[in-house]
């Protein structure tokens, strides 16, 4: 079975490589309180980010669940929730996508991922979260680099 990677192993690759190993390999282990904890929290941030991005923009502006695809991206929509990178190698879900100026195969634009940080503060393992989802992104929009990304 080839190895994936999913939100978990990048999740857990912050924390503790060799969680991070047992997951690439597809074994779960039992969850502790703190993570569930920790889990329920992001959700809550994830769930009142969402709802005032829907209060900011219209709804021909918004997108949400999109399989990420150059085809998806040539869209142009200002904000996609949600997308999910699923392919042979990947099984990853970003928070959000914003539109932004700047080069790339899609045309005069390309997206920036965006995640949403349930703490009061941006620690160093969510920046760097975000940094692999931002080369992750930049490899299905043809960037030669990745796009600056935002903690919302």
């Amino acid at each position: 079975m080839p190895c994936r990677i999913t939100d978990n192993v990048i999740n857990a690759l912050q924390h503790c490589h060799l969680k991070a190993y047992f997951q690439l390999r597809g074994e779960e282990g039992v969850q502790c309180g703190y993570e569930k904890l920790m889990i329920e929290q992001r959700a809550n941030a994830q769930r009142k980010a969402i709802e005032k991005i829907r209060r900011e923009y219209s709804e021909t502006d918004v997108a949400a669940g999109l399989n990420l695809s150059v085809a998806t991206l040539r869209k142009g929509v200002s904000i996609i929730l949600n997308p999910r990178l699923d392919d042979d190698r990947h099984a990853v879900v970003f928070d959000a996508l914003r539109r932004t100026d700047g080069a790339s195969t899609l045309g005069n634009f390309q997206y920036q991922p965006v995640m949403f940080c349930a703490a009061g503060r941006v620690h160093a393992c969510d920046r760097q979260q975000l940094a692999a989802r931002a080369v992750l992104l930049a490899r299905v929009q043809g960037s030669r680099r990745p796009a600056e990304a935002a903690l919302e």
